[in-house]
């Protein structure tokens, strides 16, 4: 947990973003999904539950990750090519 709060502070600094509310909501939930992610590895009393609590909220973050990096621009370029090829027509 402590090297994602380091890498998130460290994007805030890099992109000149002033620490917000809106910031440190980010922040929370960062930490948040970091716990998550441990949890998933963590073993222990009660690790079988815990693992169940977590695994649908890894592969979602994870599902939800690859497609926000695909398909969300390959279909914005798509909707972009198509109004620019009706304005020329």
């Amino acid at each position: 947990m402590p090297f994602a709060l380091a890498g998130g502070l460290w994007l805030l600094w890099l992109l000149g973003h002033n620490v917000s509310v809106a910031s440190e909501v980010g922040i929370i939930a960062l930490a948040e999904v970091s716990a998550e992610f441990g949890v998933v590895i963590g073993a222990g009393t009660k690790s079988e539950v815990r693992q169940l609590l977590a695994a649908p909220m890894l592969g979602g973050m994870i599902r939800a990750s690859l497609l926000s990096m695909s398909l969300v621009p390959a279909v914005y370029m798509m909707l972009f090519r198509a109004r620019l090829h009706m304005r020329s027509s």
